[in-house]
């Protein structure tokens, strides 16, 4: 689909949501979206039940959406924005999150001053997730492989949230900071009120990102009461002149985990000892990754391995998360990957090993 086309519909479906029959007084909309599936082997052994899964995955490399993506200027400096995204399962064809329903991936509304930044109010992604997206090897994606397996607030998204994000500068710095009174972690329903502010900085060939988040949850681990789950990450990149990423990123959880991605374990019936958005003030975990990314022309190779040792609750063990990839650009919006991911001791489930294999599309629009 070409940018004309896209720019044609979100128009067009813009003027009919708000009503008007004049296309000329509607915002500047942008219809988008992401398919990705892949076929996928998954084999566990430790677990209640030692098996092996065949078949097609939705998300074998990010998650499948749709949205709308709105600008109106309304000065020089100033504009009016909005994104509205809905997750789905292209295997299945169902709601990603049926228990939101439309628009479960993110739904804000905000202002956005070229020289003061921006503000924006709505079901939002967390501040730290903004900046390292792409940071290490394989970044919030590729399953198994994600560094949002590896650090809980690495890929969370806060209801109700107001965020504000710092103007694009001349020296590199980007940043942000958000408010959610209630959050609705996990999807919960429970109260969560939550904080999180990242900043990153480019010293070229150098980048260095800092990420904080900290929430307040009613639901204790065992039934036991509610507390404060806080969650830091810091990590350091370079990227050489000939295609060649490394990055190294050191995290803590306390109290619990945010929003930790999910290793595969509970599929063959194990159960996760220290669930997300689950307060427990025993609990600690302190996580490295280290990520090695090479591209060349349309080709990138990817290698990463991680480690997350937990304190304070018996008989959790340290996980360890090892995968290697490939992703080939067919297009600027269609690339062919396969990836390789082992686990060992799954969401610090002692020998529960997951090994996935990975071979998909994904096309953007």
């Amino acid at each position: 689909m070409n940018n004309s086309y896209k720019h044609l519909c979100g128009t067009v479906f813009a003027a009919l949501a708000a009503g008007t029959g004049s296309l000329s007084q509607a915002a500047e909309v942008t219809l988008y979206g992401r398919l990705d599936t892949a076929l996928q082997y998954l084999d566990a052994s430790g677990t209640p039940v030692t098996d092996s899964l065949i078949g097609l995955t939705e998300a074998g490399q990010a998650g499948s959406r749709f949205g709308l993506r709105g600008s109106e200027e309304l000065s020089s400096d100033v504009s009016a924005i909005f994104t509205l995204e809905q997750g789905f399962n292209i295997d299945t064809g169902t709601q990603g999150d049926a228990a939101r329903g439309a628009f479960n991936r993110q739904s804000y509304l905000g202002l956005s001053d070229r020289k003061l930044g921006t503000v924006t109010l709505g079901r939002q992604y967390n501040s730290t997730f903004d900046l390292i997206g792409t940071f290490s090897a394989f970044g919030n994606a590729f399953g198994l492989a994600s560094q949002n397996v590896v650090f809980s607030n690495a890929f969370v998204r806060y209801d109700k949230s107001v965020k504000y994000t710092l103007p694009k500068n001349a020296w590199g710095v980007q940043g942000n900071a958000m408010y959610s009174n209630n959050a609705n972690l996990e999807g919960l329903g429970v109260k969560s009120t939550a904080i999180s502010a990242a900043t990153m900085v480019d010293f070229a060939p150098i980048s260095v990102i800092l990420g904080y988040d900290r929430a307040g949850v009613t639901r204790g681990l065992s039934g036991g009461p509610g507390g404060t789950i806080s969650s830091y990450l810091a990590g350091v990149r370079w990227k050489s002149t000939f295609g060649l990423e490394a990055a190294l990123i050191y995290g803590q959880d306390h109290n619990g985990r945010i929003g930790a991605a999910a290793t595969g374990v509970n599929q063959f019936g194990a159960g996760t000892p220290v669930p997300n958005a689950t307060f427990d003030d025993r609990f600690k975990a302190s996580s490295w990754l280290l990520g090695l990314k090479y591209v060349a022309g349309p080709g990138t190779a990817m290698l990463s391995y991680s480690s997350s040792s937990p304190d304070g609750i018996n008989g959790l063990r340290r996980q360890q998360i090892a995968a290697v990839g490939y992703r080939y650009d067919l297009s600027k919006r269609t690339n062919v990957f396969a990836t390789f991911a082992y686990a060992r001791n799954g969401n610090y489930v002692a020998d529960a090993d997951i090994k996935q294999i990975r071979l998909g599309i994904a096309h953007l629009f």
